[in-house]
């Protein structure tokens, strides 16, 4: 079944079959070894992600998840989001070492409940 009014929190597909509950979280792009500067910024930001409540995810992303296989989302994460034709290799990587710390978060907060 199809949940159609979420986006999965991995890839951004819209055909998102699972929601895995997770304690909230924050992450912090220093925490991953990240500082962003933005533009007009005289110094480094730190991007801050909270996660509140439940992670959504598409058939794909689901697989990797189940698996608790991180290399594998975040290779199927960036080919779905074209990271690799759409930003320069330098924030490729950040974007890259910091998504992988985000997962990490999630799969130290996710909420796993025991099969009957």
């Amino acid at each position: 079944m199809t949940i159609k009014t979420d986006e999965c929190d991995f890839c951004s597909s819209h055909a998102v079959v699972r929601r895995y509950q997770c304690r909230d979280f924050e992450a912090e792009s220093k925490s991953a070894g990240v500082l962003y500067v933005e533009p007009k910024a005289t110094r480094p930001t730190n991007l801050v992600l909270r996660s509140i409540n439940y992670w959504a995810a598409c058939a794909e992303c689901s697989r990797y998840v189940d698996a608790e296989d991180i290399d594998g989302l975040l290779k199927h994460v960036d080919l779905a989001l074209d990271t690799q034709r759409r930003l320069s290799p330098s924030k490729r990587e950040a974007f890259l070492a910091h998504t992988r710390h985000v997962y990490t978060l999630f799969f130290r907060n996710r909420i796993r409940i025991a099969a009957e």
